[in-house]
């Protein structure tokens, strides 16, 4: 699904930045972006969110996606619905465990 040499690789350059703005600990892997977080007043508790990749979507006309943990997360074009989807990621990953 990923080709981190080609658009797919400077997509995901492009979002780990603002990814990172937002809180978010990032570090490339041989399939894409690992994304985590650490939240506000913890010292302890890394939440490991995923990989995020980045590729065509077939279902919506071979358009560029980015992609958590293979679930459609937003268009390539829309980086702050991509941070919104991360964000609601953790908010649920924080509910089932309980935090």
């Amino acid at each position: 699904m990923t080709d981190l040499d080609g658009l797919a690789g400077r997509a995901l350059a492009g979002l780990k930045p603002q990814v990172q703005a937002h809180g978010f600990a990032t570090e490339w892997s041989d399939d894409g972006l690992r994304v985590s977080v650490r939240p506000a007043g913890s010292s302890a508790n890394v939440h490991p969110l995923g990989l995020i990749t980045c590729g065509r979507r077939s279902d919506d006309g071979g358009r560029w996606w980015w992609f958590l943990e293979g679930a459609p997360l937003a268009e390539v074009d829309h980086p702050y619905e991509a941070i919104t989807g991360l964000k609601g990621a953790f908010a649920a990953r924080l509910d089932v465990e309980g935090a």
